[in-house]
């Protein structure tokens, strides 16, 4: 589990959102995916709008700044991404489909 904090990019509020993640080599990746709807979720608009924000995994707080990926590089991680989603569902017992 990552805990996100970053600015909110209407109330420049300081959020906090939860998130699962995976590393790919030395980068964190988190999936804007919103539990599957066509809207993004809020915390993406606060990253679009302010790149630096702070990640923090059990007692590591690093900051760091978010990249929005490419078409290019979402579509060479989404293999990687639904590899990972299929064994967090196994152990979770869930279904991806």
């Amino acid at each position: 589990m990552l805990l996100l904090t970053s600015k909110g990019h209407k109330t420049r509020k300081k959020r906090i959102t939860s998130l699962s993640f995976m590393m790919n080599g030395s980068n964190y990746v988190i999936i804007a995916s919103n539990g599957g709807i066509k809207k993004n979720p809020g915390w993406f608009y606060n990253l679009k709008e302010n790149k630096d924000v702070t990640i923090r995994i059990k007692d590591i707080t690093k900051e760091v700044k978010a990249t929005i990926t490419s078409n290019d590089e979402r579509n060479r991680l989404w293999p990687i991404i639904t590899a990972w989603g299929s064994r967090v569902c196994q152990v979770s017992g869930k279904d991806l489909t």
